[in-house]
């Protein structure tokens, strides 16, 4: 039996940037498709400065991490870290907004409380996937397997 190809780094590269372009796609999504602020009543408006749909399919990062992290252990925190980085900067940008709106009582700080909630999921994702990744067998190819007609 022999061991599994050791995936390059380049591989692992370009699954970290892939993973840094899908969890900004998300981010970019949710501030793109936002609302606004648009007028509700006479003198009432409802202020929206992020769509929470494509927010909270931030979630299913965790299944990229996973796979990532599965195929390159030793890159399992940079996984994590790729996905995270635009989950933290969409609040950001969503507290400009509601400053920029005369909304700045503070409030909309609690936005970060959702990508700090992700951070403990996407570490025991890529955790997880590097425990896997790590476990793996030693696979038998056909040129390798044993049986009497090649004795």
């Amino acid at each position: 039996m022999t061991e599994r190809p050791v995936p390059s780094i380049a591989e692992a590269a370009a699954l970290l940037l892939g993973i840094l372009l899908l969890s900004g796609s998300l981010v970019a999504f949710a501030l793109a498709t936002a609302k606004g602020l648009t007028q509700v009543g006479p003198y009432s408006y409802e202020a929206e400065f992020s769509n929470p749909i494509w927010v909270w399919a931030g979630m299913l990062l965790i299944v990229p991490v996973f796979l990532a992290a599965r195929r390159h252990p030793g890159f399992k925190g940079f996984f994590a870290l790729a996905a995270l980085i635009p989950q933290f900067i969409e609040p950001a940008v969503e507290m400009e907004r509601y400053a920029v709106a005369g909304y700045g009582e503070g409030l909309p700080a609690l936005g970060f409380i959702w990508p700090i909630m992700l951070t403990p999921l996407f570490i025991w994702a890529a955790t997880r996937g590097g425990e896997t990744g790590a476990k793996r067998r030693a696979v038998p190819t056909l040129t390798q397997t044993r049986s009497p007609a090649n004795e």
